[in-house]
């Protein structure tokens, strides 16, 4: 499990805008996936501007936190995954 927003948000001054966001591999050539959530004091607009900067390198979605943990575990794995599977079928 990965660090949760609240956790970070008690380290950093009273109204710090917190995000947290895990991009994947494929985002190196413009193919990532990446699931966001945002914290507490983000301001109205703070979710178009992560999603912004995100879909430079792919796909960006916000998700309530609950799921990035899952989503990350799928996001991340997923594509080497998929990856070995077709190097696998490429060999026979």
């Amino acid at each position: 499990m990965g660090i949760p927003i609240r956790f970070i948000e008690t380290l950093l001054p009273s109204k710090s805008r917190v995000v947290r966001v895990m991009p994947n591999t494929p985002a190196v050539v413009g193919a990532g996936a990446s699931a966001f959530a945002i914290g507490s004091a983000c301001l109205d607009g703070d979710s178009d501007k992560v999603k912004e900067i995100f879909t430079t390198v792919g796909f960006a979605v916000e998700v309530p936190e609950v799921h990035i943990d899952p989503v990350t575990g799928l996001s991340g794995g997923g594509p080497s995954y998929v990856s070995y599977k077709i190097l696998l079928t490429k060999e026979i």
